[in-house]
């Protein structure tokens, strides 16, 4: 069964706050000045359609989306992956034309049936289309693939990576082989609002905490705010999780729980950040920021982060009287955070 919801539809469904928040821009360098605007050079030209199919993360098809900024999309899922494909479209729904279509998620000579005859019912043309293979099951993606060779169809695969994400272009010969056309780096095309709600669909932002935690919460805040693109405090989710920070260089994405005085020599910290990252994407980066050393009787607390792929960073010499973190110290804390994104 397939859906569309037109530009008038999707605009007089309203906006959130987040929703007009402007392209991103990058400053994940160690010179800010070097700040521009990041140049648009995307593969697809407009009144192009691009056909995604939704697996269980929502990235490998925003960001091509946001990226070659095609002028109709058509979502592929199955019951499975509805959800997503739920959170896709809130955060698309204002920007084109968005069409649905569920399908089997195994049966290869159905998925590739219901494909064209969605595709031939809406009048496309094969020059129009380009196939995002990412996502989806292997069948899916094998009956999207059958049906690009069949047309001679353009296709892409995006690799997601630690420190930047890459869209690989492919195109068919006159005789149905594969040719690669190029590569390309992924800019910074995403905002922190397009990424939690494509994770989460519906989050609150809370703010620094009260007390003498939000003012550590605040000073570590500013002092990593430089280096990174876009930072946000306080954000709950599920009524119950929370993330002190949440943090993007371009689009890869990093969260951070600040803790002081007693808590930071407990196991909070950790547990809070397993629990937020199991909502998020493979490579969201994980920070637990001190204002303590651990010595030696917290080395078990240093290994269990370790193991759960958490970075420890101490700043032991934060003043909780004044608020302030010492030069030396915010320095450091800089360096860990561009080090975080290979910067």
């Amino acid at each position: 069964m397939g859906t569309a919801i037109s530009r008038e539809e999707n605009r007089s469904l309203g906006k959130t706050a987040g929703d007009s928040a402007p392209r991103p821009q990058c400053r994940c360098t160690l010179h800010r000045a070097l700040e521009t605007p990041l140049a648009k050079t995307g593969g697809l030209t407009m009144g192009e359609v691009m056909i995604c199919l939704i697996g269980e993360q929502p990235m490998p098809n925003l960001l091509p989306i946001r990226y070659d900024e095609p002028r109709e999309v058509l979502l592929v899922y199955t019951k499975d992956t509805n959800e997503v494909r739920k959170r896709l479209e809130k955060v698309l729904r204002k920007d084109l034309l968005i069409h649905t279509l569920e399908v089997s998620p195994y049966n290869i000579p159905d998925i590739k049936t219901s494909l064209q005859n969605f595709i031939q019912g809406r009048g496309w043309q094969p020059t129009q289309l380009v196939f995002n293979l990412t996502g989806g099951t292997k069948a899916m993606a094998f009956a999207a693939y059958s049906l690009a060779q069949d047309w001679h169809t353009k296709y892409i695969y995006v690799e997601s990576g630690e420190t930047e994400s890459r869209v690989y272009r492919y195109s068919f010969q006159p005789d149905g082989t594969t040719y690669f056309e190029r590569d390309e780096v992924i800019p910074g095309v995403i905002t922190l609002d397009d990424y939690l709600k494509a994770h989460l669909g519906v989050y609150i932002p809370k703010g620094f905490s009260r007390g003498e935690g939000g003012k550590f919460e605040k000073a570590v805040y500013e002092a990593i705010k430089p280096v990174v693109d876009e930072i946000k405090p306080g954000i709950q989710f599920l009524g119950q999780v929370d993330i002190d920070l949440i943090f993007r260089c371009h689009n890869q994405v990093g969260i951070a729980e600040v803790k002081t005085g007693g808590k930071a020599k407990t196991a909070e910290g950790i547990k809070q950040l397993k629990a937020a990252g199991a909502h998020l994407d493979l490579y969201v980066r994980r920070l637990l920021i001190v204002d303590t050393v651990w010595g030696n009787s917290l080395e078990p607390l240093r290994g269990w982060a370790k193991a759960a792929g958490i970075r420890v960073i101490e700043i032991p010499g934060y003043d909780s009287g004044t608020g302030d973190i010492p030069h030396t110290d915010q320095d450091r804390l800089r360096r860990e955070v561009r080090n975080l994104f290979g910067r």
